[in-house]
């Protein structure tokens, strides 16, 4: 969660579009949607995303086949939501968050919540969540076992003599209590295109300038592209660092037992 009173301090624009165009999926066309809201055991409204209101099996019980539906009505997905599916979901997670968890369990309350919401209040074809990697349980309190309550996390895409993006989080009692980018070091060091000297020179500017970095991840632009586009990309990213391909500095020991299990945890 977001801290009451987080610093969001120093963003390079540059970095951020960046970012967001790099993680945004690419998609050739426009998709578009049939999302029917139901009350009751019927169909209470309907909306296609393409063509707006639809009357489409207005007051009729939903359908089980959204797949069929989806053919029918030539759209690339349906969601069909109960009325009351989404105020449920917000409340069971609401339950279970409060303010001594980390932020990795504050995310995982939405799990079960959500969980149970899927297939019943709320179902979608197709599946959203196919094409995830599927944690077991014991993987998820590994997880949470090795996320600490304060760190500092350091990422930076490095492309030769110059940042290409970058972020630094500072997470305190579990809590995002900073966001900011490389451009909050002013005059930052100068870039040499040795990736180990400008990762030590980065991460010690950013400790002068915000405290201590626990964790600096230092990586090319081929490197960055390479990662977000794998299915497992923590495990990616171990490959890379066991191949000093990326550079992890300062790489704690519970980072480093965090990689090691990466290819076990399948993530």
């Amino acid at each position: 969660m977001l801290s009451s009173d987080i610093q969001i301090i120093d963003i390079h624009p540059d970095h951020v579009e960046r970012a967001v165009e790099a993680l945004t999926p690419k998609r050739p066309k426009q998709r578009r949607a049939l999302i029917l809201f139901c009350e009751e055991n019927r169909v209470i409204h309907a909306v296609d995303t393409a063509k707006g209101p639809s009357d489409f099996m207005s007051g009729e019980r939903p359908p089980r086949d959204l797949k069929s539906v989806a053919a029918e009505c030539g759209v690339d997905s349906v969601i069909c939501v109960e009325r009351d599916a989404p105020a449920r979901l917000l409340a069971g997670a609401q339950s279970r968050i409060n303010i001594d968890q980390t932020l990795f369990e504050q995310i995982m309350a939405f799990r079960d919540p959500l969980r149970r919401e899927l297939g019943a209040g709320i179902r979608v074809y197709p599946d959203p969540l196919s094409a995830l990697p599927r944690l077991p349980d014991f993987a998820l309190k590994i997880l949470k076992l090795l996320s600490p309550k304060n760190f500092t996390l350091m990422a930076v895409v490095l492309e030769e003599t110059e940042v290409w993006t970058s972020a630094v989080i500072r997470i305190k009692n579990g809590e995002a209590n900073l966001i900011t980018t490389t451009d909050t070091l002013r005059p930052g060091p100068e870039m040499t295109g040795d990736m180990a000297r400008d990762a030590a020179a980065l991460a010690k500017a950013m400790e002068a300038a915000h405290g201590k970095v626990t964790l600096g991840v230092f990586m090319s632009r081929a490197g960055f592209e390479h990662i977000i586009a794998h299915p497992r990309p923590l495990g990616a990213l171990a490959a890379l660092a066991s191949r000093k391909w990326i550079v992890i500095h300062p790489y704690p020991r519970r980072a480093r037992l965090l990689l090691a299990l990466a290819p076990l945890l399948r993530i």
